[in-house]
């Protein structure tokens, strides 16, 4: 009997469920970095960082951007994550629009195309940002906005290299990775001058 009773634990271990993936909550995912105004060729994608402490599901969850008119009237577009995105404490991801044809490689070291640096975790379609007009990007997971920014590529792009052609990434700062921390624009920067990566049409960015 005691042996039997001293297996109990383990076996209790071994039929134990894995510990589920949470929905997000407020303040769980941190966007942190954004292409807003790529060549007509390019792709727009942003990153998110997972800073909750625990692993989270991000299927299901809305994607908006948009911005209020003159007359005070929303104007926007919106998706839902249809896959299964699970990301660990600490993850980031990219998520992409998805054009004609899905390229699972966001960005490339080099106008080869042959080195991947940035792989697309998921695919949305129903969102385009504007690059007119001061906009709003967010995520929402069961009606909780999780993490929104304001944006405004007229504060960045006269900073693009020449030859990035506009085509520049913005970054929050290492020290800013906070989903409030990422509403000031101060707080946001352009990459350094080092290599430039390319999107999958061979645009620097």
């Amino acid at each position: 009997l005691r042996g039997s009773l001293a297996l109990i634990p383990a076996l209790f271990l071994l039929s134990s469920p894995a510990l589920a993936q949470e929905v997000p909550d407020e303040g769980d995912l941190v966007i942190t970095e954004i292409v807003i105004a790529p060549p007509s060729a390019g792709r727009e994608w942003f990153e998110v960082q997972n800073v909750s402490g625990h692993d989270l599901e991000l299927q299901g969850c809305e994607i908006a951007e948009g911005h209020y008119n003159d007359q005070k009237s929303w104007v926007g577009n919106d998706d839902t994550i249809d896959d299964s995105l699970v990301l660990s404490d600490g993850e980031f991801a990219v998520l992409a629009k998805n054009e004609d044809v899905k390229q699972t490689c966001a960005a490339f070291e080099d106008g080869k195309l042959t080195t991947c640096l940035v792989e697309t975790a998921v695919f949305y379609s129903g969102v385009g940002f504007n690059n007119n007009d001061a906009e709003l990007l967010w995520i929402s997971c069961d009606g909780v906005v999780v993490d929104e920014i304001p944006f405004d590529w007229g504060e960045f792009s006269g900073d693009c290299p020449d030859d990035y052609d506009d085509n520049c990434s913005i970054n929050l700062r290492p020290d800013s990775i906070d989903a409030g921390a990422n509403d000031d624009l101060l707080n946001w920067c352009l990459p350094g001058p080092a290599t430039p990566t390319w999107d999958y049409a061979g645009q620097p960015q």
